[in-house]
């Protein structure tokens, strides 16, 4: 069996391109370099070494050794940093009653949606503290800058939904740089360098009190603000209601919370009366989430290696089989076959054009 590569899903680039261009930089001609693409509003598979490349070729080309930091921080001052940076990280921190709930649900995110790096915690009763880790893959490449964002946008989430967050220390895998005044602006904390793991570290007690209200209360607050924003936005999308129901589910898919009772809730409305107002605009819950997990599948098999069983959990089917049935409805073959063929027409679209191109240019 082929390894599976490694990974990661990705999607709105718009905020990361528009810091980039805020600092001096030319987000296309980086992209280009580090063979990244850009996004709009699509749930998408790049290479998890692409990635890793684009945050390390960000920091070159800008002369900012502490680019991931940075761009992290810049998020706690843009009221919309959570949708745009977060991404359905935040989105699900609607569902979680306590720090820890969080985590599992970023624990099951990252093993769904990325094979490059994952998430762990241990409790220590007898320390008062409880310790967040962020592991890499053993085959990836450099990325202290994607570490750094990572570790620091798990904060500023925690700074935004919790009251009292302090963090009792930081640790990191990689040396200690010239610098450490950003560093110590983000955290507020010890900060240890040259670490066995990556991990933060909080005080027990800040996560024992089981709290229902704070931080989903927090999180749909900024959610619908988003989502009025976007409905502003686009005022004359002819089916709004549509438009941000697909919204709420390419956030939530892959980490069972895309039931119409979860997205109706973040919309702020009852499930019967958002089936309603969806019928008045031609469709249903069930077409527009047949239609984003179509239109997704369809974009990785061609463009990733994604594993059949990681893909089919990734849109949220109870196995692979449910998942090879769906593709069979859409496509007429299975999703190895329809993997296959549309890379061979691609192929051979690429060589007729190559060809054409040949022909076109011979002297007479």
């Amino acid at each position: 069996m082929k390894r599976e590569d490694l990974f990661s899903r990705t999607s709105k680039t718009e905020a990361f391109e528009e810091f980039i261009k805020g600092r001096g930089g030319d987000p296309k001609a980086i992209f280009a370099e580090a063979g990244f693409k850009s996004l709009t509003n699509q749930i998408s598979c790049v290479r998890w070494q692409d990635l890793c490349h684009v945050y390390e070729l960000c920091a070159q080309r800008l002369n900012d050794p502490y680019f991931g930091l940075r761009f992290a921080s810049s998020r706690a001052n843009n009221s919309n940093w959570q949708d745009a940076g977060a991404g359905p990280v935040f989105w699900l921190s609607a569902f979680a009653p306590n720090l820890l709930s969080l985590f599992d649900l970023l624990i099951e995110y990252r093993k769904t949606h990325t094979n490059g790096m994952s998430h762990s915690y241990a409790d220590d009763p007898e320390n008062q503290e409880i310790s967040f880790f962020l592991d890499f893959h053993p085959l990836s490449p450099s990325c202290r800058q994607v570490c750094e964002y990572a570790t620091a946008a798990m904060v500023i989430m925690g700074q935004t939904n919790l009251e009292n967050y302090k963090l009792k220390r930081v640790q990191f895998q990689h040396r200690a740089p010239e610098n450490l005044t950003l560093y110590q602006e983000v955290f507020d904390c010890p900060i240890i360098f040259n670490a066995d793991r990556n991990m933060i570290v909080v005080d027990r007690a800040l996560i024992e009190k089981e709290d229902n209200s704070h931080i989903s209360r927090i999180s749909l607050r900024i959610i619908k603000t988003v989502l009025n924003a976007k409905i502003k936005a686009n005022s004359s999308t002819v089916k709004p209601i549509s438009t941000m129901t697909t919204e709420v589910l390419s956030n939530l898919i892959g980490v069972n919370q895309i039931d119409i009772v979860s997205v109706a809730s973040l919309l702020d409305l009852s499930p019967k009366k958002l089936q309603r107002l969806l019928k008045d605009e031609g469709t249903s819950f069930s077409a527009l989430l047949n239609d984003l997990r179509k239109t997704t599948a369809s974009r990785i098999l061609i463009e990733s290696d994604m594993s059949i069983q990681r893909l089919a959990k990734m849109l949220d089917y109870s196995s692979d089989r449910p998942f090879i049935a769906a593709v069979n409805r859409w496509f007429g073959m299975t999703p190895c076959e329809y993997r296959n063929k549309m890379r061979e027409d691609h192929l051979y679209m690429n060589a007729a054009m190559i060809g054409h191109d040949q022909v076109s240019y011979q002297p007479s």
